[in-house]
């Protein structure tokens, strides 16, 4: 399954993103913080929480959107690639049987 997810890309950003790992985002999806779901032709809405933006990313993918990535901005500048929030969707129950 494709999952509408676009192959992310080695942007100028990178060198100012800090990567956190799978555990560690799952231990922040209820935190209070801005969070931004990039993807192609959607103007998405900020997000309080990361497992709204994750739920935002899933509704616009099964709209046939591909999501680029989630950014929790503007002060910390943490990144999701698409393979992680891939692996997010499944920790979360959204993918798989």
């Amino acid at each position: 399954m494709d999952g509408g997810l676009a192959p992310s890309s080695n942007s100028s950003m990178a060198d100012e993103v800090h990567s956190r790992t799978d555990a560690e985002l799952v231990g922040m999806l209820d935190e209070p913080a801005g969070w931004m779901v990039q993807a192609d032709a959607a103007a998405a809405l900020p997000q309080t929480h990361l497992r709204a933006a994750l739920f935002q990313a899933f509704e616009l993918t099964a709209a046939g959107l591909r999501v680029k990535q989630i950014v929790k901005a503007p002060d910390d500048q943490v990144a999701l690639g698409v393979m992680q929030i891939h692996r997010l969707w499944w920790r979360l129950g959204l993918l798989g049987g």
